[in-house]
């Protein structure tokens, strides 16, 4: 009975099991049909529970029938009048539920409309999921998701991906989303981001359930698009920055604070902090992510962290999130292995890939084993020195490569770190490497004690969050669409000074080896550089932003390594820091160096070029980006920089016209004077529109108490350094003889006051650039204090500061961020119709008052040079996220590009040398005898003034031939920033005179001495020395003087040489070679005493000159005969001659024949007066004419020889012992260490420069000697 009873049992639990099975089949069968295939059934074949009807689906009343179409078609209108949508749009409604939406746009006149969504009602909904389009490829106008269908899908990529694939280029999608905060809206924007943001606002929902909505609308761009996703290129070591909006401070800022030290009661504060957790994913919606990850390093056992927090407390918003526990102890790994849904990494967290030590339970003052497993932490194998107890060999992995290569930007990531003082390598190396900007929320415990093992009892140095501005580095951002980053960097505050290798220590891991290694590669290169680039003519600064460039990540930066290990995101704040400071010191030089009243002194045309120069620019790029703009669909980033970069490239600033002028040698030209007070009034017009636009922004941006405090604040630093900082440098300058190097006390003063100002400007919202600017203004420019801040600073920050900052500038620029050729021509289009601009701007009124073409063209490009003031507008933008990476690298490319090919072409189109040619002959032998001798006397000290009030007492100044006298002080440019030629203005009596002042006096009293018969006029030139000749050639041609008197580079006192100035033999050199008229070089012996007494006594005065042969020795001849007509000088006519009766120079027979002419007039002339007299002496050889010409120097009181004599082998002799080129050969005795004479001599050369003839001795007319 048992045995049968037992039986129906077992088949009737069979059958009921195989029911049960079957059943469970269908259902399955039933879920797999309409969850993944997305239907009930197929027409087709497919097994159907719930048969699809044709008809289409309708909401449970007409009621909300109508509500719905209602509600859409007010939307839609909207999107018409807004241009999003047009009836002629080939229009999609996706995962419609009701497909009134469809109805809605076909009753607005969007006749070409459908929808998809899983259930299909023909005509006006086809079947199709959301990830799944039946559509081809460029296909719809206008796509549109409503009823937040997008929050509710499970599959965001892909739905992202199918709008991207089936929405033509230019067209709009237009999504409904309940997601209410920022992070769900980028989170949105990063999975369409084939698509440009167009706008995002809260409109009204249709159900009264939920008071409001968030309608985003996208534009698809024009390009490639592969799988909804645009094609990624490579940036080099751009990897480590990622872009976090400023809405992600406020989350920040509404998170509980971190800890900033260790906690005296570590376990209560860790419970505390658990329970009033902020958690990201409780703040903000993290549904549109693609996958959601958390990784627990030093996950230690399940429940450690995994099982008892993240997945009891951590909020998941219903997502189901993969987990990665990485651990190196073994004896955790076991129970892994039955925790499903839990990927075990069982490795230790690394910066790079190399076994490692694994040591247990090893606090640096404890030797013991506590109870419980101890916490673990890793060391190198070559350190295993280090570990006293228990360890073993682990291998160890590169964590931040690895996270790379495991999440993306579009995954929500979560990690938990705990790895007992591996964090202090760990984070460092994230933010290196970027893969920081991977994580969205990290949750890390810092083991301060765990930090030195050679140290017990001693906390190691805690991480400090640094925020650095400048970019260098991975780091966050605050502009949404590829702008620059504000970074966050970890560093250890006593990582300073390192002991070196030998102790184990890597150098490039402390800031000062780090720091000494970059200014070392920026110098090297930079000179490098420029030392190739210089046979091209190319300004420092080009090489100085192309040293940048090689270091940055464009070339030298591609290898990964060397920019971690030499320009790390560390080490930037040190670098960027000084740059800027040396800006800030450059700037206030700049200020320094210019008279502000040069505005109120420029000419009319100045004012009309500056102008001009500025708003024709300004004006036309304007109206290109309008249209632009208008016309084209630029990205957010170039639409946001384009305002910018037209005031900066119509801009025209003095501190780089002057540099660029002073590096061409063209400072103190014509065109060189006109670009510097032209810069000037553009830079006025250039501060005078950023003044209204900032005052505009802040008045419709700020609250009106803002407004007011800032206009308040730098009206009260204004007056603070123009009423208090400008007398005191008065008052110190005043207390400075002058000569006298100012006190130390002052310069110190002045730079500690920098220095504040600086920081007020930075404080009151000015910019410590702008105060030290304003600062540096109020600074009288010139000697003493002008040029004793210059003198000081301007080499430390020229030679050391300033490279850096152009290096930097170098350093953030990427060639290779520029991709997209569209913006490339926007961008280049500006800096070329700014360009154009500048050029009529600066031509027209030239052209107008009838200066040459050429000369009006060379100008123009002058005025389009760019340098660092564009350089630290553009840092400045970066700095602010005005502009993007690429906008950035675009524009120092142009302005690389335009200064480089702006120098070298006034090189060649621009010599100022040229207009000093005269038309005609301007020398004392070409001259008549009843006119005016038009004298210029170069003055550098006053104790040049007696020799040459000497020379001009015995050049006989009469009634018919008075001496029309221009006297040139010639001052080094110190302390300015532009060169002076003033003429002289006489003050009553003054207390204090000026060194100018006690010349003039002499040459005046020298002129009221001869009244009448002198006629002066006093000029002041303030110039650098390379151009000094500029100032001399020009008046010189403006004066139309017939000779130019300048004293040798070499002075003497009681026949010793007691002063060279190798500048002044510079000058002496152009002079000779550039002067449009004879040059008379004077040697002052120290023949002071009797230079004197012949302006008191008619006592004979015995000049002689030596006569070779040639025009400059008919021209000193000449000059001599005028002498010699004065009845107390003596003049003794020294010739030299051959054996053979023939002269010992060499020279055309033309030459020759107007020596025997000259020297025939001369003996006519000594029958007459008995003061002339004429000596001969044979020279077979250059000693015969050395020991002469050293005897005849002793026996008068000056000497005259010409500079130049034609070839011979004694003149070859001669100038083998030649040192100065500019006095000749036999000038060269008088200037000889072993000449022993007290004469005065003046070595002349008559006129080089005459237009039409190369050669001096094509004379036309010789004047003859008056009889």
């Amino acid at each position: 009975m048992e045995t049968t009873a037992t039986k129906p049992n077992l088949v009737s639990n069979i059958l009921v099991r195989l029911l049960s099975f079957v059943v469970l089949v269908l259902l399955a069968r039933s879920a797999y049909i309409i969850t993944v295939k997305g239907r009930a059934c197929d027409f087709a074949g497919d097994f159907c529970f719930f048969p699809d009807t044709p008809k289409h689906t309708t909401p449970s009343s007409a009621a909300s029938a109508t509500r719905l179409r209602n509600y859409y078609s007010s939307v839609f209108q909207d999107l018409i009048s807004e241009g999003f949508l047009s009836p002629d749009s080939k229009s999609l409604c996706i995962e419609t539920l009701t497909g009134q939406d469809v109805v809605a746009l076909q009753d607005i006149g969007v006749i070409n409309s459908v929808g998809i969504s899983k259930k299909a009602s023909p005509p006006l909904v086809r079947y199709g999921p959301a990830f799944r389009q039946p559509f081809a490829d460029n296909t719809f106008d206008f796509e549109f998701s409503g009823d937040s269908v997008l929050d509710r899908t499970v599959k965001p990529v892909e739905f992202a991906s199918e709008v991207s694939r089936t929405l033509k280029p230019g067209g709009f999608f237009v999504v409904h989303t309940s997601s209410k905060d920022q992070y769900s809206l980028n989170s949105l924007l990063e999975l369409f981001n084939s698509c440009r943001l167009i706008r995002s606002r809260e409109i009204n929902a249709v159900d009264s359930s939920s008071p409001w909505i968030r309608e985003v609308v996208l534009r698809k761009e024009v390009g490639v698009v592969v799988n909804g996703k645009k094609e990624q290129f490579t940036r080099g070591s751009s990897v480590n920055r990622c872009n976090v909006p400023g809405y992600i401070h406020e989350l920040i800022s509404n998170a509980e604070p971190l800890l900033v030290e260790e906690p005296l009661k570590p376990w209560l504060t860790l419970k505390k902090n658990m329970k009033t957790a902020k958690y990201l994913s409780s703040l903000v919606d993290i549904r549109f992510k693609n996958r959601h990850v958390y990784v627990d390093v030093g996950a230690r056992n399940y429940g450690s962290s995994i099982g008892s927090w993240f997945k009891k407390q951590y909020p998941k918003q219903n997502k189901t999130f993969e987990i990665y526990a990485i651990e190196a102890d073994r004896a955790f790994h076991e129970e892994y292995r039955s925790k499903k849904g839990v990927k075990l990494l069982p490795f230790a967290a690394w910066v790079r890939n190399e076994t490692l030590f694994f040591e247990i339970n090893r606090e640096p003052s404890k030797m013991n084993v506590e109870r419980g497993r101890g916490m673990g932490r890793i060391q190198g194998v070559q350190s295993s020195s280090n570990f006293l107890g228990d360890s073993d060999k682990i291998q160890g992995f590169d964590f931040a490569g690895w996270l790379k290569t495991t999440v993306s930007e579009r995954d929500y990531v979560v990690v938990k770190m705990d790895v007992e003082g591996t964090e202090f390598h760990l984070i460092p190396r994230l933010f290196e490497t970027g893969a920081i900007c991977l994580i969205d929320e990290m949750f890390l415990e810092c083991h301060y004690n765990r930090w030195q093992r050679c140290c017990p009892g001693v906390r190691s140095s805690k991480i400090i969050m640094i925020a650095d501005s400048n970019g260098g580095g991975s780091g966050i951002d605050d502009d949404d669409y590829g702008g620059f980053k504000t970074t966050f960097l970890c560093h250890f505050v006593n990582q300073i000074n390192s002991r070196g290798v030998i102790l184990g220590r890597d150098p490039l891991s402390y800031s000062i080896p780090l720091l000494l290694l970059q200014l070392s590669l920026i110098s090297i290169i930079t000179r490098v550089v420029q030392f190739l680039l210089k046979p091209f003519g190319q300004p420092f600064i080009v090489s100085q932003i192309l040293g940048g460039v090689i270091l940055g990540p464009s070339i030298l930066g591609q290898n990964v390594t060397f920019l971690e290990r030499v320009f790390p995101a560390k080490g930037r704040v040190v670098i960027d820091t000084l740059s800027i400071f040396g800006l800030m010191l450059f700037i206030f030089l700049i200020g320094v160096k210019v008279d502000p009243t040069m505005v109120l002194r420029s000419g009319k045309k100045a004012i009309a070029v500056g102008i001009l120069g500025f708003f024709i620019p300004y004006g036309l790029a304007s109206l290109v980006a309008c249209l632009l703009d208008q016309f084209l669909s630029l990205d957010t980033g170039i639409a946001k920089a384009l305002p910018h970069l037209v005031v900066m490239q119509s801009m025209t600033a003095f501190p780089v016209i002057t540099c660029f002028l002073d590096e061409l040698n063209i400072l103190n030209s014509e065109i060189g004077r006109l670009a510097s007070s032209s810069s000037i009034i553009c830079d006025v017009c250039l501060w005078s529109v950023m003044s209204i636009q900032f005052a505009v922004k802040i008045y419709n941006t700020k609250p009106l108490r803002v407004t007011i405090g800032l206009f308040l604040s730098s009206i009260f630093f204004s007056i603070f350094i123009v009423f208090g900082v400008r007398p005191a440098a008065s008052w110190a300058i005043r207390r400075t003889p002058e000569g006298k190097p100012i006190k130390e006390i002052y310069v110190f003063m002045v730079l500690v006051v920098l220095m504040a100002c600086g920081f007020a400007g930075e404080v009151i919202g000015i910019n410590a650039l702008v105060a030290s600017l304003a600062f540096g203004l109020v600074i009288p420019d010139g000697p003493p204090l002008g040029a004793a801040l210059v003198e000081r600073l301007d080499c430390f920050v020229s030679a050391l500061l300033m490279p850096l900052f152009f290096t930097i500038c170098g350093l953030h620029m990427d060639i290779f961020c520029v991709q997209k050729l569209k913006d490339v021509g926007v961008l280049q289009l500006i800096v070329f119709v700014a360009f154009v601009g500048k050029i009529m701007g600066t031509m027209l009124p030239l052209l107008f008052c009838r200066m040459p073409f050429r000369d009006a063209l060379s100008f123009a490009l002058i005025m389009n040079s760019k340098g660092i003031v564009e350089l630290a507008f553009l840092n400045d933008f970066r700095i602010s996220a005005v502009i993007t990476r690429e906008c950035y690298a675009i524009s120092i490319i142009s302005v690389v590009g335009i200064t480089g090919v702006i120098a070298p072409l006034v090189k060649v189109l621009y010599d100022p040398s040229k207009r000093y040619v005269a038309y005609k002959r301007r020398t004392l032998l070409h001259s008549r005898n009843d006119e005016e001798l038009r004298i210029l006397a170069c003055v550098h000290s006053q104790e040049n003034v007696p020799a040459i009030l000497g020379l001009l007492q015995v050049s006989n100044p009469t009634k018919d031939s008075p001496i029309n006298l221009v006297v040139l002080h010639l001052n080094k440019l110190m302390g300015r920033a532009s060169s002076v030629l003033v003429a002289h203005r006489e003050r009553d009596k003054p207390l204090n005179p000026t060194q100018s002042e006690r010349i003039f006096n002499a040459f005046k009293k020298f002129e009221e001495q001869y009244q009448g018969l002198v006629l002066m006029q006093c000029y002041k030139a303030i110039s650098p020395y390379a151009t000094m000749h500029d100032d001399v050639c020009l008046l010189a041609l403006e004066k139309r003087t017939i000779l130019i008197i300048i004293p040798f580079h070499e002075q003497w006192i009681l026949g010793q040489r007691v002063e060279t100035s190798y500048a002044y033999r510079h000058l002496n050199k152009n002079v000779l070679e550039k002067a449009p008229c004879s040059v008379g070089i004077l040697i002052n012996r120290g023949n002071q005493k009797k230079s004197r007494y012949v302006a008191t006594q008619p006592s004979l005065f015995h000049v002689a000159v030596l006569f070779l042969g040639g025009a400059d020795d008919r021209e000193a001849l000449a000059y001599a005969c005028r002498m010699a007509d004065k009845p107390n000088v003596m003049l003794t006519v020294v010739r030299f001659r051959g054996s053979n009766s023939t002269g010992i120079v060499g020279g055309t027979e033309r030459s020759k024949m107007l020596d025997a002419e000259i020297l025939g007039g001369i003996k006519l002339k000594m029958q007459i007066k008995r003061q002339i007299l004429s000596q001969e002496y044979v020279a077979t050889s250059g000693e015969d004419v050395l020991s002469i010409t050293r005897r005849v120097g002793s026996s008068y009181d000056l000497v005259m020889v010409g500079r130049r004599h034609g070839n011979s082998p004694i003149m070859s002799e001669l100038r083998k012992w030649n040192q100065r080129g500019e006095l000749g050969a036999i000038g060269e005795i008088f200037a000889a260490s072993d000449f022993r004479g007290e004469a005065s001599v003046l070595v002349v050369q008559q006129q080089t420069k005459l237009w039409g003839l190369k050669d001096p001795e094509e004379s036309t007319h010789l004047r003859r000697i008056k009889l």
